[in-house]
C-alpha cells in the first residue's frame, strides 16, 4: 500500500479576506510528521502554497487520481474557508475575494466527486483547518462517525477531520507559530500521545479524540469534528513513538486539571522521573506542553473578565453597541455561553434594611435584562479588638487580628456542591480557643525582613504573598519571627484554619454559596492572570481576613490525615495533627491563583510533602492570646 498526500496553505488573498501567516507553517509542520519515516512514513509528499482556483484543482485531482487501489490519499488544506447561503463550502485559493469565492474558489463539492470516482481506493483522508470546515460533510452525505450510515450513501474508507463545525470560525494561534487545530494534529502525531488503544499506531479517531481535547482546553468554543464512512474513521495515519517520554506525557494529562497538576499528582511524577531517569529539563517540557490548553482557556476568561469588570464600573443598564462588542470579545477568545456565565452575575450590591441585602445579578448581559434576588444577611459576630500590630524596620508591619473562641462543624455536608469525600465525615463541636490570625497572608516584604532573601517566583511586588516556601522553610520563618517579635508565632491548625475561614458561617464560602460571587474575594484561576497579586485587595471574610480564598494555598501545622478516625478527638479541641516520625504530608488549604473555584471552598481540604516548593503555596501566621 502507498502513502501519498498533498498539503495546502494559503495565506494570501484579494479583498476582504485577511492573511493567514500560520497557513504556510501549518503546512511545513506537516510535511515534517508525514514525511518522518518513524511517524508518518508517507511515500509522497506534495505541498502547495497559495495556488490559484485551477493549480489547486488539478493538485487535488491528480493526488486522488494517482492512488491505486489500497492505496491511501491524504488532503489537507490550511486557510480561509467559506459558506454561500445553503452552507456549502469553498476552500479559498490566492484570488479569492469575500465577493467572488464561488468563481475562485474550490469548492467542497469538486472534492466530493472526485471522492466518490476514486471510491474503490477505500483510504481517503482529508484534514481541513479552516472556518466552517464541518459544512463539508453537508453536501458528502456522511454522518457522523457515530451515528449508522444510510445504505444508499455507501463510500468505502473514508474520513474527514474538521478544526471546526459547519456554523464556526476556526482560529490561528496568536501566541504560536501554528493554526490552534493543526498544532495539536501535529503534536499528537509527533510526541505519541495521539495513540491510545496500545497498538503503537495513531487511527484518525484517535488523532481527532486527542486534537478535539487539547483545542476545547484551549478554545473551549471550537469544536472539532470527525464524519466517516464505514471503517475510515479506523485508517491508520502514523506510528507511535513509544519512550518514557511519552509515559510521563500520558502521566501528566491524567493528573492536570485547568492548567494544573495535583499536588499528589506532582509526586507521582517525581517517583517517575526517577525511576525512567528522565531530566527536569524534558520533564518540564511535556509538562508546559500539556497544560498550555487550559492556561490558555484560562487566560482568555481572565481577559474576558477584566473587560467586563471595566464595563459594568460604568453604570448599568450597559448600551447594546457594548453588549455586541462584548460578545464579539467573547467569539474571538473561542469561548461559550456557559463558560462566561458565571462572569456575568455581578457585581452590584446595595443593602435596603440591616437584615437585607439585595444583589444585582445579570441573568444574561447580553439580552440586558436584570432581575433582583433578595436573600438575609448572616449574622456574623462583631469583631472585637484589638487588632496586634508588630513593626519592623523599613516600615514593614504584621497586623494580627482577634479571632474569638468558638465551637464549629468541621468539614462539608454530602449536599454542598462539588464538596469531596475527604471533607467527610463531618466532624462536629469542633471547639477553638482564641487567638491572633494574620490579617493577610504572609507578603514578600515580611519574608524578607525576617529571613533576608526572596524565594518568590512572582517578584513584581513585594507585597505579593510570598510563594515557593516548603512546610520546613515556614518553620524556621515563624521560629525567627518568634525570637524578634518576643512572642510565639506559628502555623494554624487545620482546625483553627476553617474556624477562621468560615467566620461564623455554615455555607460553602464565608459570603454563601454562589461561586460566582468569588471573584470579589479571591484572585483564582478565572481572574488571576496566572499570578499572584497584592495582598488584602479583595474583600475580606466576616472576621476581617484577606485572601483566605485564593492567592495561594496555605500551610497548616498539621500532619495530612483522613477524616473520620482517631485523630478527630485531636481536630475537635482545635489542636494540630502531629504524626510521630513522619514529615512528609502537611496540610493545604484555601486554594490558589491557578485553581478552579470549587478548591476554593471553606472545606476543601489538600496536601504536599513538606519540602516541596512551588509559586501555588504560601502561608500566614497565629499566634496565642496572652
Amino acid at each position: 500500500m502507498a502513502k501519498k498526500a498533498l498539503l495546502i496553505g494559503v495565506s494570501q488573498y484579494e479583498a476582504g479576506l485577511p492573511p493567514l501567516a500560520a497557513a504556510p507553517k501549518d503546512v511545513a509542520a506537516m510535511l515534517r510528521v508525514l514525511q518522518s519515516p518513524d511517524l508518518g512514513a508517507f511515500d509522497e509528499v506534495k505541498t502547495l502554497i497559495d495556488p490559484d482556483l485551477e493549480a489547486m484543482q488539478t493538485a487535488i485531482d491528480l493526488l486522488f487520481q494517482s492512488c491505486q487501489k489500497g492505496d491511501l490519499g491524504l488532503l489537507y488544506f490550511s486557510g480561509h474557508g467559506i459558506t454561500d447561503d445553503s452552507d456549502r463550502l469553498y476552500l479559498a485559493t490566492r484570488r479569492t475575494s469575500k465577493d467572488t469565492f464561488r468563481s475562485t474558489a474550490v469548492s467542497a463539492s469538486f472534492i466530493q466527486g472526485i471522492m466518490r470516482d476514486r471510491s474503490y481506493q477505500r483510504q481517503h483522508v482529508l484534514i481541513l483547518d479552516c472556518c466552517y470546515s464541518g459544512a463539508f460533510a453537508e453536501g458528502w452525505l456522511a454522518k457522523s462517525a457515530d451515528i449508522n450510515l444510510k445504505p444508499q450513501l455507501e463510500v468505502e474508507g473514508s474520513v474527514v477531520l474538521t478544526s471546526s463545525t459547519s456554523t464556526q470560525k476556526s482560529y490561528e494561534d496568536k501566541e504560536g507559530e501554528l493554526s490552534l487545530y493543526t498544532n495539536y494534529i501535529v503534536q499528537g502525531i509527533e510526541s505519541g500521545a495521539a495513540e491510545s488503544d496500545g497498538d503503537g499506531m495513531i487511527s484518525a479517531d484517535e488523532l481527532h479524540e486527542y486534537a478535539k481535547r487539547h483545542v476545547q482546553s484551549a478554545k473551549p468554543a471550537m469544536k472539532p469534528e470527525i464524519y466517516g464512512i464505514r471503517q475510515g474513521i479506523k485508517i491508520l495515519l502514523a506510528k507511535a513513538r513509544v519512550d518514557t517520554g511519552l509515559e510521563y506525557r500520558r502521566l501528566v494529562e491524567r493528573y492536570a486539571e485547568n492548567g494544573e497538576i495535583s499536588f499528589v499528582g506532582q509526586d507521582i511524577l517525581e517517583v517517575h522521573r526517577e525511576r525512567w531517569g528522565l531530566s527536569d529539563e524534558v520533564a518540564i517540557a511535556i509538562e508546559n506542553e500539556v497544560l498550555e490548553p487550559d492556561r490558555k482557556r484560562l487566560k482568555n476568561l481572565s481577559r474576558y473578565q477584566k473587560s467586563l469588570e471595566r464595563v459594568v464600573k460604568q453604570g448599568l443598564p450597559i448600551a447594546k453597541k457594548i453588549l455586541d462588542q462584548l460578545k464579539d470579545l467573547q467569539d474571538i477568545l473561542g469561548l461559550r455561553d456557559e463558560d462566561i456565565s458565571s462572569i456575568h452575575q455581578q457585581f452590584i450590591s446595595v443593602d435596603l434594611e440591616p437584615n437585607l441585602q439585595t444583589t444585582l445579578v445579570s441573568k444574561s448581559l447580553l439580552s440586558n435584562s436584570l432581575t433582583i434576588q433578595e436573600k438575609p444577611l448572616i449574622a456574623i459576630p462583631k469583631q472585637p479588638e484589638p487588632i496586634l500590630t508588630f513593626n519592623f524596620e523599613n516600615g514593614i508591619n504584621l497586623e494580627m487580628v482577634y479571632i474569638p473562641s468558638g465551637k464549629f462543624t468541621m468539614g462539608s455536608p454530602l449536599k454542598e456542591k462539588e464538596s469531596r469525600d475527604n471533607e467527610r465525615p463531618q466532624i462536629k463541636d469542633v471547639n477553638v480557643s482564641t487567638f491572633y490570625m494574620g490579617k493577610y497572608e504572609v507578603t514578600q516584604a515580611q519574608w524578607q525582613a525576617i529571613m533576608g532573601n526572596n524565594p518568590s517566583n512572582f517578584k513584581d511586588n513585594l507585597q505579593n504573598p510570598v510563594e515557593q516556601v516548603s512546610w520546613d522553610d515556614v518553620q524556621e520563618f515563624c521560629k525567627k519571627l518568634s525570637q524578634k517579635a518576643g512572642r510565639e508565632f506559628r502555623l494554624p491548625s487545620e482546625a483553627e484554619w476553617e474556624y477562621a475561614c468560615r467566620a461564623g458561617t455554615t455555607t460553602a464560602y464565608s459570603f454563601g454559596n454562589n461561586a460566582s460571587l468569588l471573584g470579589e474575594y479571591a484572585w483564582y484561576g478565572a481572574n488571576s492572570g496566572s499570578k499572584t497579586h497584592p495582598v488584602g485587595q479583595k474583600k475580606p471574610n466576616p472576621w476581617g481576613l484577606y485572601d483566605m480564598n485564593g492567592n495561594v494555598w496555605e500551610w497548616c501545622q498539621d500532619s495530612y490525615e483522613k477524616y473520620g478516625g482517631e485523630s478527630d478527638l485531636v481536630r475537635k479541641t482545635g489542636k494540630a495533627i502531629a504524626k510521630e516520625n513522619d514529615n512528609r504530608y502537611h496540610v493545604l488549604r484555601g486554594g490558589s491563583w491557578s485553581y478552579i473555584a470549587r478548591n476554593c471552598r471553606s472545606a476543601f481540604r489538600d496536601f504536599n510533602n513538606a519540602r516541596i516548593q512551588n509559586s501555588f503555596i504560601g502561608f500566614r501566621v497565629v499566634c496565642l492570646v496572652r
